[in-house]
């Protein structure tokens, strides 16, 4: 920190702002914020495993599972067309999606629980 400070005090003075313990390792008490420690990074991590130590360009022209890809841009374009609503329990991360009305189908509301990963409509 004081290389930082040093350096740049402006910056110093801008991260001394925020709280240590989002973003120092030797504050976080053990808690390791955000996507460090989730599953997906642990996904992501293993997706990347082919790609380690190609050029950059390489990797960009890279085939990333097209199967896989294809579900989840698929998923992708349809969730688009659902509306979500923010319901009355948005601290508990529960939401009403409206799925897209599409030649007499759809339109269906749903209650959704982001946290669980869970949806009324079982899926």
């Amino acid at each position: 920190m004081e290389m930082i400070k040093e350096i740049n005090a402006e910056a110093y003075v801008w991260i001394m702002k925020n709280d240590l313990d989002k973003w120092t390792l030797h504050r976080d008490g053990g808690k390791g914020w955000g996507m460090l420690t989730t599953n997906g990074s642990e996904s992501f991590n293993g997706l990347l495993k082919s790609a380690r130590g190609l050029p950059i360009i390489a990797m960009e022209k890279q085939q990333w599972m097209p199967k896989p890809f294809k579900i989840f841009e698929d998923n992708r374009k349809k969730s688009q067309r659902h509306t979500l609503i923010n319901y009355h329990q948005q601290r508990e991360n529960i939401f009403e999606v409206q799925t897209h009305m599409h030649h007499g189908s759809g339109g269906n509301k749903h209650i959704v629980n982001a946290l669980q990963g869970k949806c009324q409509c079982g899926k």
